[in-house]
């Protein structure tokens, strides 16, 4: 082989050549910077992801439909890039679920002007060269199709299996072998290749294991679920429980923006002045989330699922069922559109309720909301659960605050407009207590974020951090007695991280409902509360993240 012939080559397959090193280097970035993999496997895995790209090509350049194909890759990987580029992070399932479920409103305000610039500017780059390099392999007449599907094949599904024994158990030992038979299971496969091969390839099984997700809880909606083992609801205990019930759901709201906790900036003026009476009001600093997003945040706090067994969403009655069966009305009343598709699990709890209302005007602010809550509750003297979804400090904050919270927190400061969101919940926390106050029945207002943030970027990020889980707890009463409620929310703590994850909240809610809950179900709760999930769709300890 001369230099002559390979010079010719070079010269013959200069486009594909360039794209093989462009897709090859951004999978290498992926694994070493959002996933903290070794250099060794990250070069391996980053070869043969570029390499299977290259072949897709290849079976691309055999179509009549070339132009459309190459449009839809192109697509695929700006997406990769873009989204890495933004987040530091590839697609997961659990990204791909928040991406999908959100709100129109929600997506446009995350969308960036330079996120769509840059974004169109690789879309140009990539479908220029993926269209070259399809021309160039176009012309290799000895290729044929089922070569390249047997190669494509063997890349993703052989090789990580050999490769994780061969490399994976020296220099990334937590990377398990793809096909682990003692956990075979098609999530783990799809959380596996998107780890192995993030670039498109990944990106296919994340699609379909969600769509398997939807097709489950499709199948849940329809099914009669069980009281959960170990709950009991008590006569004389329902006797003293709260007539009306507010179940506040807060969104992206992190507790060391509030003042409560103890933040410079006074962004809860109203929760502060209430901390002063304990006959009132309890709040709890160290709370976590069990996930970094809302689908799955919710479905473990509104259920008896954990972030460690997640089988009592399917098989046990969730709260506003528990609700019911305690005999009050339930409500869910959200300031969002209906989330996302309708085989999701905050869309197949909300639909649990005997009545449900979604805002789906343009223009929706939490506080108009509270005052639909307080004409709900005018309404009726017979017991009330309402769960109330807020808008909250969603990602883009501007449209969370309105001039009053201006007026009282400037328009100067990095953090100055997810403050002002977070002053917003305040009023309308305010709000919803003087709706109870104005009501003779016993009331009780708990409140909760879904989950924390990453002030000026989001949530959801894997390895984005502990942040992405702090949330605020506050609990507010009217002629209701409360002296044994803090005990209760104490006794639901986790000894070793010192914590409540909101995990518990289904516990806490049916025991101040009346229900009794045998101590092994208890302690198994309180037990799996110190782990979180994160967007791969695996448990950590919180204690371990950064």
């Amino acid at each position: 082989m001369t230099s002559k012939y390979v010079l010719e080559k070079i010269r013959n397959y200069k486009f594909t050549i360039v794209l093989f090193l462009f897709l090859a280097i951004l999978p290498f970035f992926i694994r070493i910077v959002s996933l903290e993999k070794g250099y060794f496997s990250s070069v391996i895995f980053a070869l043969l992801n570029a390499l299977s790209l290259i072949i897709l090509g290849i079976l691309i350049s055999k179509t009549k439909i070339r132009k459309v194909l190459v449009g839809v890759l192109a697509f695929v990987i700006s997406f990769d890039f873009v989204y890495f580029l933004f987040f530091k992070s590839f697609l997961t399932v659990g990204i791909f679920a928040s991406i999908v479920e959100t709100s129109k409103d929600e997506a446009s305000e995350v969308l960036s002007f330079s996120m769509l610039s840059v974004g169109v500017a690789v879309y140009a780059i990539t479908c220029y060269l993926l269209y070259q390099s399809c021309k160039e392999v176009s012309k290799i007449k000895k290729v044929k199709v089922w070569h390249c599907l047997t190669t494509l094949l063997g890349i993703v599904f052989v090789l990580p299996f050999v490769l994780s024994y061969g490399i994976g158990q020296n220099e990334e030992d937590s990377e398990k072998p793809l096909f682990n038979i003692k956990t075979m299971s098609f999530l783990l496969s799809a959380s596996n290749i998107s780890c192995k091969y993030p670039l498109v390839l990944g990106d296919f099984f994340v699609m379909s294991e969600y769509l398997e997700n939807c097709y489950f809880v499709y199948k849940v909606s329809n099914t009669q679920r069980d009281f959960p083992a170990g709950v009991i609801l008590d006569k004389e205990m329902q006797l003293n429980a709260p007539q009306k019930i507010l179940l506040v759901i807060g969104e992206s709201s992190l507790n060391t923006h509030y003042s409560l906790y103890g933040y410079p900036v006074k962004t809860t003026p109203f929760l502060d002045s209430l901390s002063l009476d304990k006959s009132h009001m309890f709040h709890y600093s160290e709370v976590i989330s069990p996930a970094s997003f809302t689908i799955e945040a919710i479905a473990r706090s509104l259920t008896f699922a954990t972030p460690c067994n997640f089988i009592p969403f399917s098989n046990e009655k969730n709260i506003i069922e528990m609700a019911k069966a305690a005999g009050y009305e339930t409500y869910w009343m959200s300031n969002q559109e209906q989330y996302g598709s309708k085989n999701n699990y905050v869309t197949s709890i909300a639909k649990t309720a005997n009545r449900q209302y979604f805002d789906t005007s343009e223009e929706r602010d939490d506080l108009v909301l509270a005052e639909k809550v307080r004409e709900q509750m005018k309404q009726t003297e017979a017991k009330q659960f309402i769960v109330v979804h807020l808008r909250g400090s969603h990602i883009s904050y501007e449209s969370r605050f309105d001039d009053a919270d201006t007026k009282q927190l400037g328009s100067s400061g990095t953090f100055n407009q997810y403050d002002k969101s977070i002053h917003h919940t305040d009023r309308v926390l305010k709000r919803l207590y003087e709706s109870m106050q104005d009501m003779p029945n016993s009331s009780l207002l708990f409140y909760y974020s879904d989950h924390g943030e990453i002030i000026n970027v989001g949530h959801g990020i894997l390895n984005g951090g502990s942040v992405q889980y702090k949330i605020p707890l506050v609990v507010m009463t009217n002629n209701y007695d409360n002296t044994s409620l803090d005990a209760l929310f104490r006794s639901y703590y986790n000894p070793q991280i010192k914590k409540l994850n909101s995990s518990c909240t289904s516990f806490i809610m049916s025991e101040i409902m009346g229900y009794k809950i045998d101590s092994s179900r208890k302690k198994e709760a309180i037990n799996h509360s110190k782990f979180v999930l994160q967007t791969d769709y695996k448990t950590y300890l919180f204690d371990e993240l950064k």
